[in-house]
């Protein structure tokens, strides 16, 4: 595996292991998928989707990272 994929292997595992940060992206990506089979066109929801997404995964990427560095 590469770097990338080590540390994106670890965000997932961070996510999976939080209740919190797995509630808020899945909660999101439903969200989403309302969207996609037009069960809602509500596109402010959808923004505020993404943005909890990138803010899941910039909160597990950090913690993936700071995790590796206490690793070494």
């Amino acid at each position: 595996m590469t770097p990338a994929q080590l540390l994106a292997a670890d965000r997932d595992a961070i996510i999976a292991a939080s209740p919190d940060l797995f509630r808020r992206f899945e909660h999101a990506q439903d969200v989403l998928a309302r969207y996609d089979r037009h069960e809602h066109d509500d596109e402010t929801a959808v923004d505020q989707a993404l943005r909890d997404i990138a803010a899941v995964l910039a909160e597990a990427t950090a913690i993936a990272r700071a995790n590796d560095g206490a690793a070494s």
